[in-house]
C-alpha cells in the first residue's frame, strides 16, 4: 500500500478553496492527467455522490469510478475510487483557515492491483510527484481565478 500526505497553503479563504475543490467541473483544471469527469449522481455534491473520471496513465486510458464518502462543508472532503487500471485509492482533503489563507492537507492511500503490485515501489514515486504537481496546479488555479 502506498501512503501519501501533502500540504499546501492557498492564499484564499477556506470557503473559496472548499467550493473550488468540491466542484467536479474544476477537476480537469488541476489534474492534468484527467481527460474527462462525469457526474453519475444528480443533485448537489454530497456524501454518496458518484462520478467517473477518464485519465491517461502510463500511456493508456484508465476509467475510474469515485464516490464521496464523507463531507463537512469548509472542513473535509473524502472519496474512494476504483478503476480498470492498476490502482484503487481513498483520498481525503482537510481545509484549515490560516489567517485569510487556507492550509489544504491531502491524505491518500493507494493499493495496486494484480501483477502491478510488483511495481508498487515505482508507483510510490509517481504518486507523490503527481500529487505535488496537482496541489501546485490547484493552488495556482484558485489564486489566479479569484485574484
Amino acid at each position: 500500500m502506498i501512503k501519501l500526505e501533502e500540504t499546501v497553503e492557498i492564499r484564499r479563504p477556506v470557503h473559496e478553496v472548499y467550493n473550488y475543490v468540491v466542484n467536479l467541473e474544476n477537476v480537469q483544471k488541476w489534474q492534468p492527467a484527467v481527460i474527462e469527469v462525469k457526474r453519475l449522481t444528480e443533485g448537489p455534491t454530497r456524501v454518496g455522490t458518484k462520478f467517473s473520471e477518464v485519465a491517461k496513465m502510463m500511456g493508456r486510458r484508465v476509467n475510474t469510478t469515485c464516490e464521496i464518502t464523507s463531507m463537512e462543508p469548509n472542513k473535509t472532503l473524502a472519496f474512494k475510487a476504483s478503476s480498470d487500471g492498476p490502482l484503487e485509492y481513498e483520498t481525503s482533503y482537510a481545509f484549515e483557515p490560516v489567517g485569510t489563507a487556507t492550509r489544504l492537507k491531502i491524505v491518500g492511500s493507494f493499493r495496486t492491483k494484480g501483477f502491478w503490485r510488483l511495481l508498487e515501489p515505482l508507483f510510490k514515486g509517481e504518486v507523490k510527484k503527481e500529487s505535488v504537481q496537482e496541489l501546485t496546479a490547484m493552488k495556482n488555479a484558485i489564486e489566479e481565478r479569484t485574484a
